[in-house]
C-alpha cells in the first residue's frame, strides 16, 4: 500500500465490502497477537476493517459496569434494586462464567424497565440479573478496551429479544416484529448493505 493511501476518501462501498461480522467465542491468540501489534504501530493507520460483534443476554454494566476506569458511565456507588417486599438487594460478582439466562422477551424488558424507573430487574429476574464480571474474569474484553474505543452508552435497538434486534443490525429495522421470529424472504424487506450495494445513500 502507498503510504498516502491511507488519505484516500472511503466510500460506504468499500466499507461495506471490507466488514466483517462474527462472534468473539471463537477468537483466539491470532487475534489477541494482531491487537498487541496495532497498539505497538506508530503513526497513521488506514482503515482496514469494521468488526461488528453482536452478542445477546449481556449488558454494559454487566461486563463494565464495574472497571475501575468507567467514571460515570459505571454502577453507581450504593447501587440497589427493591426486591417487592420493602427490601433492596445489591449487585455481586458473578463466581462463574456460565450464568443462567435472564428474560429477555418483550414483556420481561419491559417489566425491568417499568416505564423508565429501570426499577424492575430483580423483581422480573431474581438475583442472576444483578451479577457481574471484572477484568480478571473477563480479560480478553478488557484488553479490546485498552487497545480500540469502546461505546459506553448504546443501547439496543428494540427493547426486546433477540432476533428483532438482529434485524435492526442487518437491514435497520424489525418491520414490526416484537418477539424471536423469522421474516419471510418476500416481506419486501432489504438489508442495509443491498441498498448501499444498488445506489442508496444517506
Amino acid at each position: 500500500m502507498n503510504r498516502l493511501d491511507w488519505r484516500r476518501p472511503i466510500t460506504r462501498r468499500s466499507i461495506l465490502k471490507g466488514a466483517g461480522a462474527f462472534g468473539l467465542a471463537g477468537l483466539t491468540t491470532p487475534l489477541l497477537s494482531t491487537i498487541d501489534s496495532l497498539a505497538r504501530a506508530k503513526g497513521p493507520t488506514p482503515l482496514q476493517h469494521i468488526v461488528v460483534d453482536m452478542q445477546e443476554n449481556r449488558s454494559f454494566d454487566h461486563y463494565y459496569g464495574f472497571a475501575p476506569w468507567i467514571g460515570s458511565y459505571g454502577v453507581p456507588g450504593g447501587y440497589s434494586q427493591p426486591d417487592g417486599n420493602g427490601g433492596s438487594v445489591k449487585p455481586y460478582h458473578f463466581t462463574s462464567l456460565s450464568t443462567p439466562d435472564i428474560g429477555h422477551s418483550w414483556n420481561a424488558t419491559h417489566s425491568e424497565w417499568d416505564h423508565g424507573k429501570m426499577d424492575g430487574f430483580y423483581t422480573t429476574d431474581g438475583l442472576n440479573c444483578l451479577g457481574y464480571y471484572t477484568a480478571a474474569d473477563l480479560s480478553f474484553y478488557y484488553s479490546l478496551h485498552d487497545s480500540f474505543a469502546l461505546c459506553v452508552n448504546y443501547f439496543c435497538s428494540l427493547l426486546g429479544p433477540t432476533w428483532p434486534n438482529r434485524f435492526y443490525l442487518a437491514a435497520g429495522t424489525s418491520r414490526l416484529a416484537t418477539r424471536t421470529m423469522c421474516l419471510s424472504s418476500g416481506n419486501g424487506g432489504r438489508t442495509t448493505s443491498a441498498r448501499v450495494e444498488a445506489g442508496a445513500s444517506t
